[in-house]
């Protein structure tokens, strides 16, 4: 699975945030930074090891980003110490030469002209296509059954932890959460009576998974990601654990509904 970093500016997040949740789709990684664009650069050795292991290295190229200092350095760690393939996602109308001449050389995707046509574009150079839909044509019926019996489970999971949350935190799902340890155990808290309503398999080896395992495995991804200043709003981050689960196992109830 590639890894990829992105590199952006604050006032760029809701942009940033509907992206991670593409990559995910699409069973790409994202890493971020404990740091945020726009802080003062105190230590200028400083090399954010996220950025040296990235495969992909995603800049996030807007107006905002150009008065960033920090966004800088993180690009110049990258061309200096990376060994990944970069990408450069102009937002706005700028030219990435007026940011770094390095910018020349590399891949650009647009992305103010057309918002999808962009993502498409941005899929292509990750190697995948952008929402691809499968030729169900060439699957048996069976294979279709089973699939849709998957993708049903996984809408289930998913639906049943935010319920899960509503019932812990009646109201509180739509407000912000701080990634802190006590909001922590408090998510968990409330998913795990979910969560031991499946029994769960590793994608990789076919092997049973404990039911904490997989969830504790899903909060350390979603608690290590994104921006942590702000908060996030509880019902993103309960739906970005579910997606979690659903791409590192496979989910099969232990009761049999009526789908």
């Amino acid at each position: 699975m590639a890894t990829i970093y992105i590199c952006f500016s604050p006032d760029d997040a809701s942009f940033v945030s509907l992206l991670r949740r593409l990559l995910l789709f699409h069973r790409l990684e994202t890493d971020f930074s404990d740091v945020e664009a726009g802080r003062h650069i105190i230590d200028d050795s400083w090399l954010d090891p996220a950025i040296l292991r990235a495969d992909v290295f995603l800049l996030v190229l807007t107006r905002s980003l150009m008065q960033s200092d920090w966004a800088r350095h993180e690009l110049n760690t990258f061309l200096a110490c990376g060994s990944g393939k970069m990408v450069c996602l102009a937002l706005d109308e700028i030219d990435p030469a007026q940011f770094s001449p390095s910018l020349k050389r590399r891949a650009l995707v647009n992305f103010h002209s057309n918002l999808e046509s962009g993502f498409e574009a941005l899929f292509a150079e990750l190697g995948t296509a952008f929402l691809a839909a499968p030729d169900l044509r060439m699957v048996s019926g069976r294979r279709k059954t089973r699939e849709r019996r998957l993708s049903s489970t996984a809408v289930r999971l998913r639906e049943g932890c935010l319920k899960a949350y509503r019932e812990e935190q009646p109201g509180g799902e739509y407000l912000r959460i701080a990634r802190s340890t006590e909001s922590r155990f408090l998510v968990h808290s409330a998913l795990m009576k979910e969560a031991r309503r499946y029994n769960f398999f590793d994608r990789a080896s076919g092997l049973p998974r404990a039911p904490e395992q997989v969830l504790d495995e899903a909060l350390s991804f979603v608690w290590g990601s994104g921006d942590t200043s702000g908060g996030d709003i509880a019902v993103d981050l309960v739906e970005d654990i579910a997606n979690v689960v659903n791409r590192n196992s496979r989910v099969e109830p232990l009761e049999r509904r009526r789908i």
